[in-house]
C-alpha cells in the first residue's frame, strides 16, 4: 500500500474510533415529552394503569415505546479511556450527556417487537477496553449484537401454545426489562464501571398501519450507522472487517452463547433506580 493510502486509512480509522465512543445523548426524563422512567411497582407506559392510557387517540393511531436499557453518564466512558490511555492536556475533556447500553421497541399491547434490539457501540467498546482486547473489531460487535438480540427475544417473547402453535399476547413486565438490562451489562463487562441502572421509555404516536420495527437509534453515531460503515447496519451482512488500535493484552474469555435466558429472567427483581439517586 502506498504511503498516502496508509495515511488516509489511518486518518479514517482514527475518526471512526472517535465516532465509536461519541454517541448522541439521549433525552432526560420529561413527562411532557413522553420520556418516562421505569419505576419499581409503578405501571409501564403500555399498561392500562399508566396515565398514557387516558390520552384519547384517533382510530389510526397507536402508541409505540422505545425502551432505553441501562442509562449511564458519558463521563464514565471518558474516565475509562483516561485510565487506560492516560491524561492528554490537548484532548477533549469528556462528553456531557447520557446514553444507554441498549434499546428495544415495545408495541401498543406491551409486546416486544422482534428484531428491534439495538446495542450501544460506545458501551460495547468500553467493555472491550476494560477487558484489554487487542483491537476493536466491528465484525465482533455485529456478532455480539446478533447473539444478544436472540437472547432478548427469548426472554421477552412468551413461548407458543403447543396445541395451536399461536403466540400468546403477554405484556413485557418491569422485572423482565430489568433482567434484560442486567444481562446486557454483564455480557459487555461494564456493570460496575458505567453504573447503568436507570431505564427510560420514550412513547410516541405512530400509524397503526405502518408501525416502526426498530427503535430510533439514538445510541450510536450517525457515521457508524451509515450504509457500508454501519455499526447498526441491518442488511443481514456485516460490513468489511475494520479494526481500531486499543491496548495489547488478552481477548475476552466469555461468550454470549453460554447464557441462560430463564436464569437471567428469574434472577432480577431489584429496583431500576434513577441516575440522580
Amino acid at each position: 500500500m502506498a504511503r498516502s493510502d496508509r495515511t488516509r486509512s489511518a486518518i479514517i480509522d482514527y475518526w471512526r474510533s472517535v465516532e465509536l465512543f461519541s454517541p448522541p445523548a439521549i433525552d432526560k426524563v420529561d413527562h411532557r415529552k413522553r420520556m418516562f422512567r421505569a419505576e419499581v411497582a409503578a405501571p409501564l407506559p403500555w399498561e392500562s394503569e399508566h396515565a398514557l392510557a387516558q390520552v384519547a387517540l384517533k382510530p389510526h393511531q397507536v402508541w409505540q415505546h422505545s425502551v432505553y436499557l441501562g442509562c449511564y453518564r458519558l463521563e464514565h466512558v471518558t474516565d475509562v479511556i483516561k485510565e487506560i490511555f492516560g491524561e492528554d492536556e490537548g484532548s477533549y475533556d469528556g462528553r456531557l450527556g447520557e446514553s444507554a447500553l441498549a434499546a428495544i421497541v415495545v408495541d401498543e399491547d406491551g409486546s416486544y417487537v422482534d428484531g428491534s434490539f439495538i446495542l450501544s457501540s460506545c458501551a460495547w467498546g468500553t467493555g472491550q477496553l476494560l477487558m484489554s482486547v487487542s483491537s476493536l473489531d466491528l465484525d465482533e460487535f455485529h456478532r455480539e449484537q446478533a447473539a444478544l438480540g436472540e437472547l432478548v427475544a427469548r426472554l421477552l417473547t412468551p413461548p407458543a401454545v403447543p396445541e395451536n402453535g399461536e403466540q400468546p399476547t403477554e405484556p413485557v413486565r418491569n422485572e423482565a426489562v430489568c433482567a434484560v438490562r442486567d444481562m446486557v451489562a454483564r455480557h459487555l463487562g461494564v456493570t460496575d464501571r458505567l453504573a447503568a441502572q436507570e431505564i427510560r421509555i420514550k412513547s410516541v404516536l405512530t400509524s397503526r398501519r405502518r408501525p416502526a420495527d426498530t427503535a430510533d437509534d439514538f445510541l450510536n453515531s450517525f457515521l457508524l450507522r451509515t450504509e457500508g460503515d454501519g455499526v447498526t447496519h441491518r442488511s443481514g451482512k456485516p460490513p468489511a472487517d475494520r479494526r481500531w488500535p486499543a491496548t495489547n493484552a488478552r481477548r475476552r474469555s466469555h461468550r454470549v452463547s453460554g447464557a441462560n435466558p430463564q436464569a437471567e429472567a428469574s434472577g432480577s427483581r431489584e429496583a431500576c433506580p434513577s441516575l440522580d439517586d
